[in-house]
């Protein structure tokens, strides 16, 4: 890259209560949980719409729909009159994962029975995934239209038993599984040219039929990955960031140490962007860059088109990303 300089300019904060409540960053608005309530602002300040429910929140997911679960075992779809034909009684409501099909991840209250239940669109069930003892940590789509990619992971009190496995949508019939013994997988991200993974341990590269093609290991702590433009980018470490760039073929092509603790990592007009509990800094030139140091700890941030969004314990300040 020929140019030189990152910088924000047009610091603006956001003007709403956010005291006893959990705030969610999202492109465009803000989602402000308060017990039985939630409202959704713009970033501005201003109330676009709040709902109130009957019982407590309990979790809410937020994909192209915003989805609440309730103390009482309801799910509301905010903002249409469509609702999930589910029984959550018995079960405990773990993640959605949304694609071309929304999947919904269940599990039995004694984690015996672990489920993936699929969905269209519409929210009609489509089928059913049983994992038995596997806690369903992930599922992925497939670069296979026709499939998914899930992880997962069985733990008898002495070793943990992690496993990546395909299934076709249409009958659910599993193709492969792969498996890791006292590993657990915290991030997927099926590629073009086959699975990446990374797990507590190692990064791993899967064929198209579950076989490992290589593995990278040397990191504790792993905070964030990113594949980009050909490249992972792994962020780890405990007091201490490193950024490590390697290649599709598992092999290291550069390391970064900072002193500062980085969480994680956004990608923007050509330039890696690191966010902390402090600090959000670019990499040029294989150094890091501080672009904002933050008087009090930083919650979340958000990289919303070319604004940077920022949550702390003073507000949510908003501030444009330039490069010249």
């Amino acid at each position: 890259l020929n140019r030189d300089t990152v910088f924000l300019s047009d610091s603006e904060i956001m003007n709403i209560d956010l005291r006893n409540a959990k705030i969610y960053l999202d492109e465009g608005v803000v989602y402000k949980l308060t017990e039985n309530n939630l409202s959704i602002y713009d970033y501005k300040g201003n109330l676009i719409t709040q709902k109130e429910f009957q019982t407590f929140i309990e979790k809410v997911f937020i994909n192209s729909d915003t989805i609440v679960m309730t103390e009482d075992g309801q799910m509301q779809i905010i903002d249409t009159d469509l609702s999930f034909d589910i029984d959550l009684s018995q079960k405990n409501l773990l993640n959605i994962f949304e694609d071309t099909s929304l999947y919904v991840l269940t599990s039995d209250m004694d984690y015996r029975n672990n489920y993936i239940e699929v969905y269209d669109r519409n929210y009609n069930a489509l089928g059913l995934i049983k994992k038995n003892a596997q806690r369903v940590l992930n599922v992925k789509k497939s670069m296979n239209s026709n499939s998914i990619i899930v992880s997962s992971f069985d733990y008898d009190g002495n070793v943990i038993i992690s496993t990546v496995s395909e299934y076709l949508t249409k009958d659910y019939f599993q193709l492969w599984e792969t498996e890791f013994v006292n590993e657990l997988v915290i991030f997927l991200e099926p590629g073009n040219d086959g699975i990446y993974l990374a797990t507590n341990r190692n990064i791993y590269k899967l064929n198209a039929q579950g076989v490992v093609l290589w593995q990278y290991g040397g990191y504790t702590n792993l905070k964030d990955l990113r594949f980009i433009n050909g490249a992972l980018y792994v962020l780890e470490g405990e007091s201490e960031t490193n950024l490590h760039t390697i290649n599709k073929d598992g092999k290291l092509l550069a390391k970064i140490n900072s002193e500062h603790n980085y969480n994680k990592m956004d990608f923007y007009d050509g330039f890696l962007i690191l966010s902390g509990n402090r600090y959000i800094s670019y990499i040029k030139d294989d150094k890091i860059n501080l672009l904002y140091n933050s008087q009090t700890t930083i919650n979340s941030t958000l990289l919303d088109g070319k604004v940077v969004r920022i949550y702390t314990a003073d507000g949510i300040i908003s501030m444009n990303l330039n490069i010249k």
